[in-house]
């Protein structure tokens, strides 16, 4: 069986608190688990197909000059900023590690 989503803008929420509950998501992972086991599937993959991380709205782009920001003018410096992205996720995404499922 394969799944795809796509839009879950997931954000660090230090600018609010935007992202879906885990609860949502682990209704939604049981759900797709149920029609599954229902369609005898071999096989369970999840595509992710983008938007799955919201890098803009956060408050640690504040930590950075203007100049080095997304929407800032330093193109030599793009992608190495002193903070990352990644990092202020995996906070968020530490506590859904448990999200496993198994066909």
């Amino acid at each position: 069986m394969l799944v795809f989503i796509s839009d879950l803008h997931f954000v660090d929420e230090t600018a609010g608190k935007h992202n879906i509950p885990a609860s949502a998501f682990e209704k939604f992972l049981t759900n797709v688990k149920v029609h599954a086991d229902k369609a005898k599937a071999k096989e369970l993959k999840i595509v992710f197909l983008g938007d799955i991380f919201d890098i803009l709205r956060t408050e640690e782009w504040f930590k950075e000059e203007e100049v080095n920001r997304p929407w800032g003018n330093n193109t030599a410096n793009w992608g190495r900023t002193n903070s990352s992205p990644v990092s202020w996720n995996m906070k968020f995404f530490g506590k859904r590690s448990r999200l496993r499922l198994t066909c």
